[in-house]
């Protein structure tokens, strides 16, 4: 394949500058584009956009919402899937810190007695919140409430630091800390102190 600088850094990006991703989708590209050692292929935009992995919201979003929604039972599957799906342990993780920082940036507008269900449908209308996480966010604002969800995002940055830093172990450590963090949240089965 010859890669331009742009399309070069966008693939970057999107693949976390995690090489496995990176790799998966240079091999689906020579794939599309029927491209050989002989016969080598220029990729565009367009070949990118055709064949981009969506390895956020469709293959992360469930292990999200199973950690994050105290569902300790439906943990054990997703870990079996993500293993299945060898996804980045690093693109997981960053999907987990996407998710912390929206329930941060939602929690910080609620304040200490707000009404969830009429911010999230303020959120949906602004179209800053999708209609499907509505549940989700739902059952999470009221796990994660104020210094608990400090704690968390404190334990992300820790659990992403420790990854790169044992990129070998990334998967377990990543497994390990997802299961302790689902765990400690299906036990906590109290709703936070908020209208819902």
């Amino acid at each position: 394949l010859r890669i331009g600088d742009e399309i070069a850094e966008r693939l970057a990006r999107a693949a976390n500058l995690d090489t496995r991703i990176a790799q998966s989708e240079i091999d689906k590209l020579a794939l599309y584009l029927d491209a050989t050692r002989e016969r080598p292929a220029t990729v565009e935009s367009a070949a990118l956009d055709a064949i981009a992995a969506s390895t956020d919201e469709d293959g992360i979003a469930p292990l999200v919402n199973a950690v994050l929604g105290g569902a300790a039972t439906q943990v054990a599957s997703e870990l079996r899937r993500f293993r299945e799906m060898g996804l980045s342990a690093v693109g997981v993780l960053l999907a987990f810190e996407r998710r912390a920082a929206q329930l941060a940036a939602l929690s910080a507008k609620l304040g200490q007695r707000g009404d969830v269900a009429k911010l999230l449908k303020a959120e949906m209308a602004a179209r800053r919140v999708f209609w499907r996480d509505e549940a989700d966010l739902t059952n999470q604002l009221r796990r994660w409430p104020g210094l608990t969800l400090t704690r968390l995002v404190a334990r992300l940055v820790e659990l992403h630091q420790a990854l790169l830093h044992d990129s070998r172990n990334a998967d377990m450590l990543l497994e390990r800390e997802l299961a302790s963090i689902a765990g400690a949240q299906g036990r906590n089965t109290k709703p936070a102190d908020r209208k819902i």
